[in-house]
């Protein structure tokens, strides 16, 4: 759900240009890098991948562009699931010795029993939320968790 990038396609008319600095920006795998393009190319558009130093317009098709197109963001999607791969290999690392815990707690148990007893006493949660130094959510998170 991008809606800037939505905002500009939807405004996209014949002859414009769209910058882009590098073909993974665009989307996030192959299927919808291609899709966009081709998009913007029925449209009459132009789009420039300026890293890649590739251009597409719908004027004219361009056999080898197309395959360089295709391959670049196929690499790009084995890049992305790769680093992605990483981060789960290191996170389940993390989680076996015992270093990933998650965030950590915004109040100690008697901080909780204190907004408790204030709720109880018929102060407002935007108040409370002041006294505390935190958002009002976080205030409701408590309740709910030290009902």
């Amino acid at each position: 759900n991008r809606p800037q990038f939505q905002l500009m396609m939807s405004n996209l008319r014949s002859g414009d240009i769209v910058n882009v600095h590098s073909l993974d920006r665009v989307g996030r795998n192959t299927k919808d890098i291609l899709e966009i393009v081709e998009t913007i190319k029925e449209i009459g558009a132009t789009i420039k991948f300026h890293k890649e130093n590739l251009t597409f317009d719908g004027s004219k098709n361009d056999l080898y562009s197309d395959l360089m197109l295709t391959i670049l963001s196929g690499f790009a999607t084995f890049e992305r699931n790769i680093i992605l791969e990483r981060q789960r290999e290191g996170i389940e690392i993390a989680k076996q010795k015992g270093k990933y815990k998650g965030g950590k707690e915004r109040f100690t148990e008697s901080e909780k029993e204190e907004i408790q007893g204030l709720v109880k006493e018929g102060v407002s949660i935007s108040e409370i939320s002041r006294t505390m130094n935190c958002s009002r959510p976080t205030i409701y998170k408590v309740i709910g968790n030290t009902t």
